[in-house]
């Protein structure tokens, strides 16, 4: 047997290991399996990314709400007192 899971020199390393055909059988041969040595991360409790999340839409909102020229109003004017308007 030239490949596999006996094939000299293979290894198991952090970003590489192995699967038996019956596992790639079992999965309906989807070849999307997980990496077995990543640790899931805790992103924190779900109702308090919620609440930071609409804190940060709330501040956002505020500053779009402010008075500032846009881009294409400072451009229109420069445009027009070049033409004489």
């Amino acid at each position: 047997m030239v490949g596999g899971i006996e094939r000299k020199g293979r290894r198991q390393t952090e970003i590489a290991w192995k699967v038996t055909t019956e596992e790639v059988k079992a999965r309906g041969y989807n070849l999307d399996f997980k990496n077995p040595h990543t640790i899931a991360e805790d992103h924190g409790d779900p109702a308090e990314l919620l609440r930071k999340l609409e804190e940060s839409e709330e501040q956002a909102n505020s500053l779009t709400s402010l008075s500032i020229p846009s881009q294409e109003c400072r451009c229109s004017r420069w445009v027009t007192s070049r033409m004489g308007v």
